[in-house]
């Protein structure tokens, strides 16, 4: 399941996608356990396990991990990852680790 995800980090409404290539596809960004987002001046703010800032809305991103659901944003997720996504549709990137 370990690919290489590049995009764009961007706001949705009160979703994350990240934005790859010409066609502009979206893909939603399953956290691993332990991050989570700040508001800063500069905007969003995701932060790892231990507090740092790792992205920032509108950054180049690259995050390993792997896929999960069809570009039509269907996908089977457990429950201890659905209630993670709460709302928002895929398709799904598992983020195993950022770069």
């Amino acid at each position: 399941m370990h690919s290489l995800l590049r995009g764009t980090l961007v706001m949705r409404g009160r979703c994350l996608y990240v934005v790859t290539g010409a066609a502009d596809q979206t893909i939603l960004p399953i956290w691993p356990h332990g991050f989570s987002y700040r508001t800063a001046e500069s905007g969003l703010v995701v932060l790892d396990e231990a507090g740092a800032p790792v992205f920032r809305v509108g950054s180049r991103v690259a995050m390993g991990g792997g896929l999960v659901g069809e570009p039509s944003g269907d996908a089977v997720l457990p429950d201890n990852l659905r209630e993670r996504v709460d709302g928002c549709v895929g398709p799904y990137w598992i983020v195993a680790d950022v770069r």
